[in-house]
């Protein structure tokens, strides 16, 4: 997983509840997806996110380290895609120390930058994103804990996109992938099967996946398979199950040595999702000596 480090310098624009002694006064009520919130803007069809390319099925969804801005109140920021789940803490440096600051909502003209998705549960579209202070990318002078450990690193978490037609994230800033690798870095979601386009090969990569249940029945695989155009052999690089409702995992391919992670004389490459589930998975090639 990617990982930000602490900005060191001061002001953020994120709305957070008090930790403890109570809720902070000023914090308007749950947006919750399902809630009723306060509504700035609803985005237009120009708006709206295009599909990524590729020759299999795939949602619809922004793109990897897309800007999106918020357009209602108080967003909650959770731990997993589930309207259920905690929220995430968010703690500020303090030139020694963090200062854990409360629990993290989210308000109208802040900013995210998408890690994964997008991932479908009923009538919510939900992302994992990272803060993107003042619409930067991967800035912010505030810590996002996810799993109680608070450090100096920031984690990504998830946060509603839409509920039905209601709108609360929109494009502020497409991103700009670098241009050496065709077809990379990619990032697809989808549920059950898929076939991405060619890849270009290299002998790194790193591979993160979320896959979850929604309203199919357990247990629900999740396979991916890397391997050569149109074939029906290659390499299983995941090949995991669950009976509950949520799993995620990181995995790194390759060993930097010259051979392609597909296997030798395999380039371009496609990448295979066998899956019963709701999924999103990021492959990125690595740089290195």
């Amino acid at each position: 997983m990617r990982r930000m480090t602490m900005a060191t310098v001061a002001g953020v624009s994120l709305l957070l509840m008090a930790c403890q002694g109570g809720q902070n006064p000023s914090a308007s009520p749950s947006a919750t997806p399902g809630d009723s919130v306060q509504q700035s803007a609803s985005s237009s069809p120009s708006d709206q996110p295009s599909p990524p390319p590729s020759t299999g099925e795939a949602l619809e969804g922004f793109h990897l380290d897309d800007v999106l801005r918020v357009e209602v109140n108080s967003l909650a920021v959770r731990v997993k895609p589930y309207t259920t789940e905690p929220l995430a803490t968010g703690s500020r440096f303090d030139g020694t120390k963090l200062n854990v600051i409360g629990s993290v909502r989210l308000n109208v003209g802040d900013y995210v930058s998408v890690e994964h998705g997008p991932v479908k549960i009923g009538d919510t579209t939900w992302y994992r994103v990272w803060p993107a202070e003042d619409g930067r990318l991967h800035y912010s002078t505030v810590s996002w804990d996810t799993n109680g450990q608070v450090d100096d690193g920031i984690e990504p978490a998830w946060v509603a996109a839409s509920v039905g037609t209601d709108v609360y994230l929109t494009l502020h800033e497409a991103a700009h992938p670098e241009p050496w690798m065709s077809g990379l870095p990619l990032l697809v979601s989808g549920s059950g099967n898929y076939v991405s386009g060619p890849l270009q090969s290299t002998d790194l990569f790193t591979l993160d996946w979320v896959y979850l249940i929604d309203d199919q029945l357990a247990p629900c695989g999740f396979r991916v398979t890397l391997g050569a155009i149109g074939g029906a052999e290659g390499v299983m690089v995941v090949d995991e199950s669950t009976i509950g409702a949520f799993e995620d995992g990181s995995v790194r391919l390759g060993n930097a040595d010259g051979t392609p992670v597909a296997g030798e004389g395999v380039d371009p490459f496609e990448l295979r999702v066998a899956s019963g589930c709701e999924w999103t998975l990021r492959l990125e090639p690595q740089p290195h000596d």
